[in-house]
């Protein structure tokens, strides 16, 4: 995982990424005005964002 990878999931696992810090910081302000005024998607988003996939990794 690099570094960016590393810190955005930190932010995302976070009290913060409720209110999608981890998505302000990766450059997708869409999504994070969706986590902010949804608090993560009631939740639910958030606590997924928990576990990496296969997808968003990108290949080496």
């Amino acid at each position: 995982m690099r570094e960016t990878g590393r810190t955005a999931y930190a932010l995302g696992v976070s009290p913060i990424g409720l209110l999608g810090a981890h998505q302000f910081y990766l450059n997708r302000p869409e999504y994070g005005l969706l986590y902010f005024f949804t608090f993560g998607n009631f939740g639910i988003g958030w606590i997924v964002d928990w576990f990496p996939t296969s997808g968003s990794r990108k290949a080496r």
